[in-house]
């Protein structure tokens, strides 16, 4: 028996007959007598007895009445919301209005597949979350607007901003960065940071995940072209900032995670401003990127690790400036030659007045890596280098400062197919000249075809007694390629500046020259080591 009603109030009048009968009171309704049949006398406790079962069923519907009556207590809370429910479409000529109305709902705002524009700033923040489902794109188009602030900004502990892949994102056609000082608060497609510099905010615990930050594609192509702007150096993809002003040293963006995003054409891929300490940056690709992959500025404690950098020539993948304790793992680099306008390709960039920073990774760029640091560590293709310099080949006691290795004993996976190498240290008479003129020192020759070389050059003035003794380092790198010429650069490692050093080509030869200054001709010290995969052979021009 079903009984249709919400309600147990039209049951009280039968509960009561009901329980009338079953405490062994009769009604006259109740009984069905036969006076006139004594014989059938017993017939009345069988109506009875199905009377009382009937009265059970029904007592029992009316209880199942009461349990089914509303009770707004048990509604399900949907923990999410549409912000095309909110009036956001991808035929809006904007949609920040909108999809922030969603957003401040404090329920997870989630953005259909689709491209809706944003002309203004989304902000995401304590415990808000912005979901972009899989297609799903937030774009400033540069023909409706010209603002350059960030797309998306992050300000709360626990904000959260993600998508499904890297079909989903933010992407922006404006410049996004080249703010300095208390303004970079607006910098960067998405921005982690209070929304104004004076703000004193700590911001903890935040998350950006799977999704694509992209900047102008057009900046992009036009640094690859003549005459080759740099504009796109100055677009930020992520910017972090502390609170308050820079200037005071406060506040910090702390704890925060950013893994499994693209970041592509943009010039600096992750831009940690000082104090945006302890935080994680984790299995990335970088596509495209012209400057810096990732740039710390007076941080510490950051980890940044399993990434992947492709097709990005010139870019310097991990610049560190004034920072410590940066801990960089696993990143592997295929950017490319260097830049058509000529920047070098480099693993790396560590500033002297950072410290204790460790890099370890894959560095396939085309030119050395730069470490000034006196106790930051770079290993890269098993070179090893620790303090001031970069490193080729075996590493010495006086890079390494321990009791228990044996510095010796490692060496780089080059000498074990290395066909040539030559270690040099002579005397160079420079002319005094002025202006100051480039003179040759020596010449490297690829004696066979499909080889590469490195060449170590220190040169130091034997005026030692003098105020203008001076020194410097650089590193020249090369190849030849099948029935090819040779190919070479020189990266400075340190030194004195004035110290200028250059290659000449010809054929399979290399000619070294160096230009001091006008004050610092005479003798000077020159220390090589070169090393190389085919036969090779070292001329000394005295």
């Amino acid at each position: 028996m079903t009984l249709q009603t919400p309600h147990a109030e039209l049951h009280r009048p039968m509960r009561r007959r009901c329980t009338a009968i079953l405490s062994g009171r009769r009604s006259s309704n109740a009984v069905l007598r036969h006076h006139a049949d004594n014989a059938n006398a017993g017939l009345e406790t069988h109506v009875t007895w199905a009377l009382a079962f009937m009265c059970l069923a029904l007592l029992h519907a009316t209880v199942n009445a009461d349990e089914m009556a509303p009770d707004e207590s048990s509604k399900t809370v949907i923990p999410y919301v549409n912000v095309m429910d909110f009036g956001a479409h991808p035929d809006n000529a904007d949609n920040t209005q909108q999809i922030q109305a969603a957003i401040n709902t404090g329920k997870k705002a989630v953005v259909p597949p689709g491209r809706y524009a944003v002309n203004g700033t989304l902000v995401i923040g304590g415990k808000e979350y912005l979901h972009l489902a899989h297609g799903a794109w937030l774009v400033r188009l540069a023909g409706r607007t010209d603002n350059t602030e960030p797309v998306v900004r992050l300000t709360g502990n626990f904000a959260r901003l993600t998508g499904e892949g890297h079909a989903s994102g933010v992407s922006t056609q404006n410049a996004s960065g080249g703010n300095s000082g208390d303004a970079v608060v607006n910098n960067g497609v998405v921005n982690v940071g209070p929304v104004r510099a004076e703000q004193y905010t700590n911001i903890n615990w935040w998350v950006i995940e799977s999704i694509c930050i992209s900047g102008s594609s057009a900046d992009w192509n036009a640094y690859n072209k003549p005459p080759y702007p740099d504009d796109v150096d100055r677009n930020e993809l992520l910017t972090l900032v502390c609170g308050a002003p820079l200037s005071a040293g406060r506040g910090s963006c702390y704890n925060g995670r950013v893994s499994g995003c693209l970041f592509r054409y943009g010039g600096i891929a992750i831009k940690a401003n000082p104090i945006c300490n302890g935080n994680l940056f984790t299995n990335n690709h970088f596509y495209r990127i012209t400057h810096s992959c990732y740039y710390s500025d007076r941080t510490t404690e950051n980890l940044f690790t399993n990434c992947f950098v492709h097709s990005a020539p010139g870019v310097t993948v991990i610049r560190l400036e004034n920072t410590g304790y940066n801990h960089c793992y696993g990143v592997m680099c295929e950017p490319g030659p260097t830049a058509a306008n000529g920047r070098y390709t480099r693993y790396c960039n560590v500033s002297a007045d950072s410290s204790q920073n460790v890099i370890v990774g894959h560095g396939n760029t085309g030119h050395s890596y730069i470490n000034e640091s006196k106790s930051s560590l770079i290993i890269s293709h098993a070179s090893l280098s620790l303090g001031l310099g970069a490193s080729f080949g075996s590493v010495n006691a006086r890079s390494v400062q321990t009791k228990e290795l044996v510095t010796e004993n490692i060496i780089s996976p080059l000498d074990t197919s290395t066909r040539t190498q030559h270690s040099e240290v002579f005397v160079k008479r420079f002319k005094p000249s002025q202006p100051t003129a480039f003179q040759d020192v020596f010449t490297f020759t690829c004696d066979t075809d499909t080889q590469v070389f490195m060449i170590e050059l220190s040169v130091a003035s034997g005026l030692a007694s003098t105020g203008n003794h001076s020194a410097a380092k650089f590193m020249i790198s090369g190849k030849r390629g099948s029935g090819k010429a040779v190919s070479a650069s020189v990266d400075r490692i340190g030194g004195d500046p004035a110290i200028k050093c250059r290659t000449r080509v010809d054929a399979n030869k290399v000619t070294v020259q160096i230009e001091p200054s006008y004050y610092m001709h005479g003798q000077f010290i020159i220390m090589l080591r070169a090393k190389s995969t085919g036969q090779s052979t070292l001329t000394n021009r005295l």
